[in-house]
């Protein structure tokens, strides 16, 4: 969450394995790419406000479930819009091997830069 509001993958690089992806209906990023998929998504955008809804961690600690909301601006017109978001964490040992995102880019205004 940090590393997208402050627009820098360094403050959770090191929570991720280094083969880690995250896979999301934009499709897949290997965890190398992260910082500059998140420096373009700031061309594009700005004041990201995410706010967790609910945070689950399975018994085992292998898996985490994350419902939030992401709140945005998109710098071409000033439009603010809210995306509902979904995670599926996988972990390995404790780092991030899988990041799954599941939402709906429809009506949102991360659809269309």
């Amino acid at each position: 969450m940090q590393a997208w509001q402050t627009q820098d993958f360094s403050t959770a690089a090191g929570d991720w394995l280094p083969d880690g992806k995250l896979i999301s209906p934009g499709g897949e990023v290997k965890v190398s790419e992260l910082q500059p998929v998140i420096a373009d998504y700031a061309k594009h955008f700005r004041n990201l406000q995410v706010t967790i809804q609910r945070a689950i961690l399975s018994q085992d600690g292998k898996t985490a479930t994350i419902v939030w909301d992401w709140d945005v601006t998109r710098m071409r017109d000033g439009k603010r819009g809210i995306t509902h978001d979904a995670i599926i964490v996988d972990f390995e040992g404790n780092k991030i091997k899988t990041w799954h995102e599941y939402f709906d880019l429809g009506n949102s205004v991360d659809a269309n830069p």
